[in-house]
């Protein structure tokens, strides 16, 4: 089956937002007296929402719920955007080869909406996606399927005709249990980690780039 559309996951594929959420974890943590490190942070790398947050409050110790967490996090993703935000190395050139080739394009992210539309609008590539989905529009965030077959169903495709790039394991899985081909450009945080299942594994998108016409052909 030929591929028709590529969905993107947004935090370490189109953007390196990694800084962006550690700042803004610290920011919400300041307060407290807590903080986190740059080594717990990569445990959160592709996780849900909840899950993080979790996750945070659990090895962090600070005296505040999952609810708070949640309710504060989209107001601090959007408020650190606009401070270093940075496009992940050869993305506007994959994203160009796509676009000649005349193929549909998604978003899938573990992040709030708003957060999400806000870095496209300030990137200048939201109007390049035909569909952006986010937490908001799936039961359950990646490792589950949901957002990726939601992400298919509003492109109008089947999964098997879809192409998703994942930098995380996490999101990987997702993409795997939701039938769609998947190819993996590992975050610089998580260079060792298992990405088996990947379709293919590169080291950039401008190898991706370089390998395009032979992942149309899946």
């Amino acid at each position: 089956m030929t591929i028709k559309a590529f969905i993107f996951d947004l935090d370490g594929v189109i953007v390196l937002s990694e800084p962006l959420g550690l700042r803004a974890w610290r920011k919400w943590l300041a307060p407290y007296g807590k903080t986190l490190s740059d080594e717990q942070y990569d445990n959160l790398i592709g996780r849900e929402a909840q899950d993080a947050a979790e996750w945070v409050i659990h090895h962090t110790g600070v005296p505040a719920s999952v609810e708070q967490a949640l309710h504060a996090r989209p107001a601090l993703l959007a408020s650190v955007v606009d401070d270093s935000l940075q496009p992940r190395p050869g993305i506007f050139e994959l994203l160009e080869a796509l676009q000649a080739r005349r193929l549909l394009l998604g978003v899938a992210s573990n992040s709030f909406g708003e957060y999400v539309r806000r870095v496209l609008a300030v990137m200048g590539l939201r109007d390049l996606f035909a569909c952006v989905c986010t937490r908001e529009d799936a039961l359950h965030g990646k490792p589950a399927p949901d957002l990726y077959l939601v992400a298919a169903r509003c492109l109008g495709m089947l999964p098997g005709e879809c192409l998703v790039v994942e930098d995380s394991p996490t999101g990987l899985q997702a993409a795997l249990a939701a039938g769609v081909h998947a190819v993996a450009v590992p975050n610089e945080r998580l260079p060792d980690r298992d990405f088996s299942g990947a379709a293919a594994i590169f080291a950039s998108l401008g190898e991706l780039t370089a390998n395009l016409e032979d992942l149309l052909a899946l």
